[in-house]
């Protein structure tokens, strides 16, 4: 294996995903654990091994990472239009998934979902984050499509 790939790139565990998608707003979840300022956004960029990779690309000024007052971004075309996409530390993307996921009462899927994720923000597993969300929401999964194939031997 390459050594781009190490323990860095860790996905969200189930846990965080599973607490993230089943969770009510009523919850005992305190303003200040979903807001940040940008201190704070910097801190967590400084302290996220998973951002590593991103840093590094960033200060060799490849694969459009850049930063911007000590945050990281990325520019990068989505849609057909050239945006700015900040680098979610791992401590905020699973609010990020939920926001994206659950959109107007509905549950978009795994790829919308990163579609539109990725108008605002990336990180190094968004993909994987994303599809093992979509594949614990309990609301995704009971109103999942299951289709049946029927096999039929006995006509040849």
């Amino acid at each position: 294996m390459n050594d781009m790939n190490d323990s860095a790139d860790e996905v969200l565990n189930g846990d965080e995903v599973d607490n993230l998608i089943n969770y009510d707003d009523d919850d005992d979840v305190t303003q200040s654990t979903r807001t940040a300022n940008t201190q704070q956004i910097i801190q967590e960029h400084h302290d996220d091994r998973s951002l590593a990779k991103c840093w590094s690309l960033a200060k060799r000024a490849k694969a459009g990472y850049f930063v911007r007052d000590g945050i990281l971004y990325r520019k990068e075309k989505s849609l057909g239009q050239e945006c700015e996409q900040l680098c979610l530390p791992k401590t905020r993307r699973a609010e990020a998934i939920k926001l994206a996921h659950q959109v107007g009462g509905g549950h978009l899927a795994a790829n919308k979902t990163k579609e539109r994720l990725k108008l605002s923000f990336t990180w190094p597993t968004i993909a994987a984050d994303v599809t093992q969300a979509c594949q614990v929401c309990d609301e995704c999964q009971k109103r999942r499509r299951v289709t049946v194939y029927t096999h039929n031997n006995s006509a040849m």
